[in-house]
């Protein structure tokens, strides 16, 4: 997978994931998406996933950066965000990592909301990978509710 296939794969699973946290008064969309150079002195989540998961890279290429940077903002509102996509972990934990980071992002720029919502609770959904699928799922109980975050067709 050369650099603007994974950009654009990168795209669009963050762009998958804000069109399910948005709604209709803050249309959130992805920016930018480059190299995230600042990742030669990794966040301690990325720390821990290196750790737990080894350098077992799911790209080939060599020279890829342990990470991709991931700009997103709404139509509406006036901060940006951004979050990472690591390379250094199977694309399932990459996926919960930044659906994790932006859905972060949005709860606190809506003031708390549960984003997304855990049907039937009041609570937001939390992202985990489960069997190596990235899901949504209800932080109480797995068997109460779970989604995938992309579906199994892309």
């Amino acid at each position: 997978m050369d650099q603007n296939q994974l950009f654009d794969r990168i795209h669009f699973i963050a762009q998958t994931i804000l069109d399910r946290l948005s709604d209709e008064v803050f249309e959130w969309r992805v920016l930018n998406i480059e190299n995230d150079s600042q990742l030669d002195q990794p966040e301690p989540l990325i720390l821990d996933l290196r750790s737990t998961y080894g350098n077992n890279s799911f790209f080939s290429s060599g020279d890829l950066p342990p990470g991709v940077k991931v700009e997103v903002g709404a139509t509406r509102a006036k901060n940006t965000y951004f979050a990472t996509y690591p390379l250094v972990v199977s694309e399932p934990d990459a996926i919960v990592t930044l659906a994790s980071q932006i859905q972060d992002h949005l709860i606190e720029e809506s003031w708390g909301s549960p984003l997304p919502a855990c049907p039937g609770h009041t609570h937001p959904l939390s992202a985990d990978n489960i069997n190596e699928v990235a899901v949504w799922r209800c932080p109480a109980s797995s068997e109460y509710y779970t989604t995938p975050i992309i579906s199994s067709n892309h």
